[in-house]
């Protein structure tokens, strides 16, 4: 209620239209707000906007210091300790980077994902460009079943492999996705 009626004020002192009337939390702490209950012992990193953040975003599933579980810096280690951040910021990338240079372009719309595989800057290693893109597919289909589960992905999936000319290499990269 309280956010509701900020945003009521904030919209009867608006000049000039469009403007901000409310913005979320940055992903550290709508994380804390969103996953932070009684069974949560402790969060952690070392971004003093977590540690601030936490009671003003979510009184109500902050634990009170009478708890084993506390909001105070002390109990906040970092999230970069243990990537979470990175994956974070990976899982909401629209380009995936794939090992040997490649990259994945994922879209998303309500109903449908498409996922375009690009060879990037890989121009294989004194391969010929068959091969090339035959190996850049193949990488593909590790990272596309990866970021499927990840993103939790479901629905109709469009996977746009980048074309190869010869039929074995075709098999070869369609048995392994369905494998995966």
């Amino acid at each position: 209620m309280r956010q509701w009626e900020q945003v009521a004020r904030n919209r009867g002192t608006v000049k000039t239209l469009p403007a901000l009337l409310y913005e979320d939390l940055d992903i550290t702490l709508r994380t804390a707000r969103d996953y932070f209950t009684e069974d949560v012992q402790k969060i952690s990193s070392t971004r003093p906007r977590s540690t601030s953040g936490c009671a003003s975003s979510s009184p109500c599933s902050c634990p009170s210091a009478s708890t084993t579980s506390s909001c105070t810096r002390a109990a906040i280690r970092s999230f970069d300790e243990y990537g979470i951040e990175d994956e974070i910021a990976r899982a909401l990338a629209r380009k995936v980077p794939l090992p040997s240079g490649g990259y994945l372009i994922i879209d998303q719309a309500e109903a449908l994902t498409a996922i375009d595989v690009n060879t990037g800057r890989f121009t294989g290693k004194g391969r010929d460009v068959e091969e090339t893109i035959y190996q850049t597919n193949l990488e593909a289909v590790r990272e596309i079943a990866y970021q499927l589960r990840f993103r939790n992905i479901g629905g109709l999936i469009v996977l746009d492999f980048i074309d190869m000319e010869r039929a074995g290499n075709r098999d070869r990269v369609y048995k392994r996705s369905r494998s995966r």
